[in-house]
């Protein structure tokens, strides 16, 4: 591949990718084709598979729309999923507060209650008790807050709250579950407050279409308190 097609793939302006190339190839990760200007991995390349995830075409499908809806519109974007109590990112792009690696009380943010409106009440009124446990006095939650947040994700899947993370801006977050739901993912975009009368319905419009365009059982659900 060529800088160019490398950049464009990576996201990174051709400077930096040419500086990521550069180092690679001093490190024998690639070798340059000099006739033909472009990168091919060499056979040091395979000693990094011990470590690596392996593939995950349907996490690569909801990337690929967080990077789509940021190009697009220049909004930040993320991708992440509840584990537990907590709520890791997986990928981000343009969010100034929180990165790839963060967790988070899934409780604190509208992406964990956006996924407990998939759940049964019992599993909720577990995870609040065990929240609160956890994390104590500073941090706790209020049973009935946490029920009427989830109800009202299940009962709209459009709807417009602050966010503290983003004074005066708004969170959209839409639920991904693949075709036989054994995979669920958190696509959140966040929509400034000068852009909300332009660009958020757009947005949502764009993002259900790319869902809709996946096999996917999507139950797109909108829920902006947090991030």
């Amino acid at each position: 591949m060529s800088v160019d097609e490398i950049a464009g793939a990576l996201d990174l302006s051709r400077v930096q990718c040419a500086k990521l190339l550069q180092v690679m190839v001093q490190s024998d990760f690639l070798a340059f084709d000099i006739c033909e200007h472009t990168y091919l991995p060499t056979e040091r390349v395979r000693g990094l598979g011990g470590w690596m995830r392996p593939p995950n075409e349907f996490e690569d499908f909801v990337t690929g729309c967080a990077r789509y809806l940021h190009r697009e519109f220049g909004l930040a974007t993320a991708v992440s999923h509840r584990a537990g109590l907590y709520v890791d990112w997986d990928f981000t792009i343009g969010v100034a507060k929180v990165e790839r690696g963060t967790r988070l009380p899934a409780l604190r943010t509208v992406n964990g209650i956006v996924s407990l409106a998939q759940s049964d009440s019992t599993v909720t009124l577990g995870l609040i008790g065990a929240h609160n446990d956890l994390f104590g006095r500073d941090q706790s939650v209020r049973a009935y807050e946490v029920i009427d947040q989830i109800d009202s994700v299940r009962g709209r899947d459009y709807g417009a709250y602050p966010s503290p993370l983003f004074p005066g801006d708004r969170t959209v977050c839409f639920t991904v579950q693949n075709e036989n739901r054994t995979q669920e993912f958190l696509l959140s975009v966040v929509v400034t407050a000068e852009d909300q009368s332009d660009w958020e319905p757009i947005v949502v419009r764009s993002t259900r279409k790319m869902l809709a365009n996946e096999r996917v059982a999507s139950s797109v659900a909108r829920h902006p308190l947090y991030l």
